[in-house]
C-alpha cells in the first residue's frame, strides 16, 4: 500500500512539476511577444517622428544660412543697385521661410506635447520672420533702403527663431530617447500607492 501512494505522490509531484514549468514557460513566452510588441510600435512611433523633426530642422536650418542683413552692411543710401539686389535677396529669404511654415505643423501634430508646444513657438517665430521680410521687401519695392529699426525688427525676429529651434532640438530628442518607460521616480511612486492600498 505504502509502494502504491508513493508511486502516485511520485506521479503527482511530476505532473505538478510539469504544470508549473509549462505555467513559466508560458508567463515567460507572454512577455516576450509583449516586449517585442511594445518595441515595435515604439519603432513604428519614432521613425515618423525622426523624419518630421529632421524636416523642420533642416528647414529652419536653411532659413538662418540665409543672412539677410550681413548681405546688405556696405550698402549706402545712393547705392541705387541695391535695392532691385535687396528685393531679390529677400525674395530668397522668404522662400526659405516656407518649407518651415509647413513642416512645424506636421512635426506638432505627432508630439508630443512638449515637442507641439515648442513647434508651435517655432512656427510663430517663422511667422515674424516673414512680416520682417515682407516689410523689407516692400521698402525695397520702393526703390530705398530699409531704416535701421526695420534691421533691428529682423534682427529680433531671427533671434526669436533661433531660440525656437534650440528648444525645439531639445524636445525632439527627449522624445526620440523616450522608450516608453516610466522614469525611476515614477515607478517608486507608484510602488509606494500600491504597498499603501494594501
Amino acid at each position: 500500500m505504502n509502494e502504491g501512494i508513493a508511486a502516485i505522490a511520485g506521479a503527482l509531484a511530476g505532473s505538478l512539476g510539469t504544470i508549473a514549468a509549462a505555467v513559466a514557460t508560458g508567463r515567460a513566452s507572454r512577455e516576450q511577444a509583449r516586449i517585442a510588441a511594445r518595441a515595435e510600435f515604439l519603432r513604428q512611433r519614432r521613425e515618423p517622428r525622426e523624419a518630421a523633426y529632421r524636416k523642420v530642422i533642416e528647414a529652419v536650418g536653411a532659413v538662418r544660412e540665409h543672412e539677410t542683413r550681413d548681405y546688405f552692411t556696405d550698402a549706402t543710401e545712393e547705392e541705387e543697385e541695391w535695392a532691385p539686389t535687396g528685393a531679390r535677396y529677400v525674395r530668397e529669404a522668404l522662400d526659405r521661410c516656407q518649407p518651415v511654415k509647413e513642416a512645424w505643423q506636421d512635426a506638432a501634430l505627432l508630439g508630443p506635447a512638449p515637442v507641439s508646444a515648442a513647434a508651435e513657438e517655432l512656427g510663430a517665430a517663422n511667422e515674424d520672420l516673414i512680416r520682417s521680410l515682407d516689410a523689407l521687401l516692400f521698402v525695397f519695392g520702393e526703390g530705398v533702403l530699409p531704416t535701421e529699426s526695420m534691421w533691428e525688427a529682423h534682427d529680433t525676429a531671427r533671434d526669436r527663431l533661433a531660440k525656437a529651434r534650440s528648444v525645439f532640438i531639445t524636445g525632439a530628442q527627449g522624445a526620440l530617447e523616450d522608450d516608453g518607460t516610466l522614469p525611476i521616480r515614477s515607478k517608486r511612486r507608484l510602488l509606494r500607492r500600491r504597498s499603501a492600498r494594501q
